[in-house]
């Protein structure tokens, strides 16, 4: 799961401080009333990267890291 990477054991799981500063980001811009799009393209302003790697956020993906983080 995003902002979570799997240990070199294959089992348990790491938080991933890169990631987990992102959540951070992606929640206080929804607690300011931001839309999932607006969220998108301040994540990709910021530089910040997807799980993937990728530059390119998706609403879908960030709706997702919200609702888990609920």
């Amino acid at each position: 799961p995003f902002g979570y990477a799997l240990q070199d054991d294959g089992t348990h799981l790491d938080t991933d401080a890169d990631e987990q500063e992102a959540i951070e980001i992606i929640a206080e811009l929804r607690r300011r009333g931001h839309i999932l799009r607006r969220i998108c393209s301040e994540l990709e302003k910021r530089g910040v990267k997807t799980k993937n790697g990728k530059a390119k956020w998706h609403p879908q993906v960030v709706s997702r890291i919200v609702k888990r983080a609920a």
